[in-house]
């Protein structure tokens, strides 16, 4: 069931950005660009950058690191998300962390499914620019931002200030701002941190990937159902893999997808659409509309034989689920069907069936399931099976790309 104000617990990395450069402001235009403090004052800043998540391999690490950094007044902060999982940095100054998803305010009621949309403080910035002066006096937030981009803070205020990413809870940073006389984290080190810190998240990642273990049910007349999982969080480590994510089966055979996470995901067949149909408003930002071809179910039969659109909606056992947290088909026709994560497609989730010849044999997982569970290679992700389910999300990275434009309008 939706509910007012929902969260996304995990990760959404449908909004991608097209060109990442577009909105990469480094610390060394920052400094040369007399955003800080002219004179002594500006010589003796110092930039940090603070990865904003990051990730490989089909799991998405949702942590800024470092988590914790001690600067000078005056000195900056780039927040940069590295990777193709979206976040948010948000300062809310005490307050209560806002939705991400809202209904559309005035909405009609309807027996459809209800209109809802991303919440404009969120996911849009506080300030036109890439850059923020900070104080710590109130609510600050950089927007949905996506791979490539970054947000800019120059802390102009001594205090402690806790930044937090609105889609993924527990994802926190510390920053202790102090006078230009005590020692504060060296970039070096800032530097090293964040690295140690994203080499064993992803490892813990990997471990609970290895660990997921699918399962089969033969029923009596043959027929056999065949699981496909989602592996357990680890931490802020998510999986953004179907296990298998290849697999073979006989005409007559159900595939039970099951999401034990709070992460929420799709599995769509016949197409990938777009999840957000931007609703343009008069005097401020456009609505950001969740398509709810994407968001509820559409499965127009238990049976599945053809390449039409099947989408299971949200599935997954967080609030944002709109579905529950399974979701099957029965595949009656020989043939290889493609099908995508519509929120994760760009780091690579997406599987397929194989159906051959009728209820006669054994389905097989392909590659077959050893210690890795039946996890396929790493050139499994670039396969061209993989590449044709990508291609269909990209309209929303231009869509993130108007999105500070039109914010500045």
């Amino acid at each position: 069931m939706v509910k007012e104000g929902l969260m996304f617990r995990r990760s959404m990395s449908f909004l991608k950005p097209a060109v990442s450069a577009l909105f990469l402001l480094s610390a060394t235009a920052i400094l040369g660009s007399g955003l800080l403090a002219s004179g002594d004052a500006a010589s003796a800043a110092t930039a940090y950058k603070v990865n904003v998540g990051g990730g490989g391999r089909g799991i998405a690490v949702e942590e800024f690191m470092p988590g914790d950094l001690t600067v000078q007044q005056g000195d900056t902060i780039q927040f940069l998300n590295p990777y193709e999982e979206i976040h948010t940095v948000t300062y809310v100054a005490g307050g209560p962390v806002p939705a991400l998803i809202v209904p559309a305010p005035g909405a009609a009621p309807s027996a459809g499914p209800p209109k809802l949309i991303f919440n404009p403080p969120v996911a849009f910035p506080t300030n036109e620019a890439t850059s923020l002066f900070f104080d710590g006096s109130q609510y600050a937030n950089s927007g949905i931002i996506g791979k490539g981009e970054s947000w800019n803070v120059t802390f102009t205020t001594q205090g402690a200030f806790a930044f937090l990413c609105v889609l993924h809870p527990g994802m926190e940073a510390s920053v202790k701002v102090v006078d230009t006389n005590t020692e504060a984290t060296a970039p070096a080190k800032a530097e090293f941190d964040a690295a140690a810190r994203l080499t064993e998240t992803l490892e813990a990642g990997e471990r609970s990937a290895a660990r997921a273990m699918p399962g089969k049910a033969t029923a009596a007349g043959g027929a056999t159902t065949w699981e496909v999982l989602n592996a357990p969080s680890a931490g802020q480590a998510d999986v953004m893999r179907f296990i298998p994510q290849r697999l073979q089966v006989n005409a007559g055979d159900t595939v039970l997808w099951k999401n034990d996470t709070p992460v929420p995901h799709t599995i769509t067949f016949g197409g990938s659409p777009e999840l957000v149909l931007p609703e343009p408003q008069a005097g401020g930002p456009p609505w950001l509309v969740l398509n709810p071809q994407v968001l509820f179910p559409v499965k127009p039969s238990q049976n599945y034989g053809d390449s039409g659109y099947a989408n299971s909606g949200f599935i997954g056992t967080g609030p944002e689920s709109t579905a529950g947290s399974s979701f099957s088909l029965t595949f009656t026709t020989p043939g290889t069907y493609l099908y995508v994560c519509v929120l994760h497609a760009d780091q690579g989730m997406a599987g397929v069936v194989e159906v051959v010849g009728s209820a006669t044999g054994g389905g097989t997982v392909r590659p077959p399931a050893t210690g890795d569970a039946g996890l396929v290679a790493s050139d499994e992700a670039t396969a061209p099976w993989v590449a044709l389910a990508l291609l269909a999300p990209f309209g929303l990275a231009a869509f993130l790309v108007s999105r500070r434009l039109l914010a500045r309008g």
